[in-house]
């Protein structure tokens, strides 16, 4: 990138979503021509496992952490020794979210897409908590459910889903990590964050509310910068 001086800069990016760190076992499907890839809110979730390592007086490269990153979409993720193992992204799999449908039946979800052409709308915005209440506010939502003024049942789905997929990732560390980071806009909502945390008592649970992408984009190039992670090119 060339600056005000004419001077060519180096440019960097840090963490997009396609970064890919996932163990080899993890690509594995029940169908020899599918493999599973990694597609994620990786600039958050990596972020928020270094914060979390640090709270617990750890290098990142040293915690055995699990990052959900809950907001329109979800991610939920394993990290092991410093790189992100194994993952779900609602646009494919693991919990559904707001606004996306994550993992569905697969025969089900086959006579689905068979009947309408714009099923990839519906897996990608129009899935999830919004297909369900018409809506997109978690606030507002939680808000109506604690009035009995809409069904708490796809809610009470949600939240529990969350937790399933959460505790499915125990496998990567056969047992428990050092700690489960919660982040993401949807945990700044009372209701659901008790209602979470109420199913995770097996996990030493640590909260991030909101998201931390523009500081993990400073915090990456410095790291650069300072000479303790280099560079890579692609």
């Amino acid at each position: 990138m060339r600056n005000g001086r004419g001077v060519w800069n180096p440019a960097f990016t840090v963490d997009p979503i396609s970064v890919d760190e996932l163990a080899e076992w993890a690509r594995y499907t029940g169908i020899n021509e599918i493999r599973r890839n990694s597609l994620s809110h990786a600039l958050n979730m990596k972020a928020v496992a270094r914060k979390a390592a640090t709270k617990l007086g750890k290098n990142y490269e040293d915690a055995k952490l699990i990052v959900a990153h809950l907001g329109g979409g979800s991610s939920v993720s394993a990290h092991s020794n410093g790189r992100m193992v194994d993952l779900y992204n609602s646009d494919k799999e693991g919990p559904f979210s707001v606004e996306r449908a994550g993992a569905l039946p697969s025969h089900e979800l086959a006579e689905f897409a068979r009947e309408r052409d714009d099923y990839l709308d519906y897996l990608t915005h129009r899935g999830g908590l919004f297909s369900h209440y018409g809506m997109r506010d978690v606030e507002s939502i939680a808000r109506r459910v604690m009035k009995e003024e809409i069904d708490s049942a796809p809610l009470e789905a949600y939240i529990y889903n969350i937790a399933k997929y959460s505790y499915s990732l125990l496998a990567v560390f056969d047992g428990f990590p050092d700690a489960l980071a919660l982040t993401g806009g949807v945990v700044k909502c009372d209701y659901v964050r008790e209602r979470l945390l109420s199913k995770l008592k097996g996990f030493r649970v640590l909260l991030f509310p909101g998201e931390y992408e523009m500081e993990s984009l400073a915090e990456g190039v410095y790291r650069i910068i300072n000479g303790s992670e280099d560079a890579l090119d692609y």
